[in-house]
């Protein structure tokens, strides 16, 4: 029997009420098996999906809005 493990994920910045969460689930044996390194970069791409970002060049005269 696989257990199955719970891992609660965030992205918040400086902004009030800007939290993003969720939850993923997993076997345990799978999670155990990962490097700390292995977890981190996974629940960075994960948190990372959560969220709309970009960029964008301003022009010279131009306004930043």
């Amino acid at each position: 029997m696989s257990e199955q493990i719970r891992i609660k994920y965030y992205v918040r910045t400086d902004i009030v009420g800007s939290t993003c969460e969720d939850v993923l689930e997993m076997p345990r044996s799978e999670w155990e098996a990962m490097s700390e390194r292995d977890r981190e970069e996974m629940m960075k791409e994960l948190a990372f999906n959560s969220m709309d970002w970009g960029f964008k060049e301003i022009p010279a005269g131009e306004s930043d809005t």
